[in-house]
C-alpha cells in the first residue's frame, strides 16, 4: 500500500467529512465559517504534522541507502584491488 494515496486519501476524508458535518449544522454563517477555519487549521497542522514525519523517515531512508552504497562500493573497489 501506497503510504502517500493512503495519507491523501486520510486528509481529503478527515476534510470532507468535517465540512459535510458543519455544513448541515443549525447555525448561523459566522458560526459556521468560524467552525469551517477552524476545521481547516485543525486538518492543515494534522497534515503537516504527517508531512513532516514522512519526511524524517524519508531521509532516514536516504541515509540509510547512502550507506549501504558507500559499502557496496568500497566491496566493488577493494575487489578490483586485488
Amino acid at each position: 500500500m501506497d503510504l502517500g494515496k493512503l495519507l491523501i486519501g486520510f486528509v481529503a476524508g478527515a476534510a470532507l467529512g468535517t465540512a459535510v458535518g458543519i455544513l448541515w449544522a443549525p447555525h448561523k454563517g459566522t458560526v459556521t465559517r468560524r467552525k469551517i477555519t477552524r476545521s481547516a487549521k485543525r486538518v492543515k497542522r494534522h497534515t503537516v504534522d504527517k508531512f513532516h514525519d514522512l519526511t524524517k523517515k524519508a531521509e532516514g531512508f536516504v541515509d540509510n541507502l547512502k550507506e549501504i552504497v558507500g559499502e557496496f562500493t568500497s566491496a566493488i573497489e577493494e575487489k578490483n584491488r586485488i
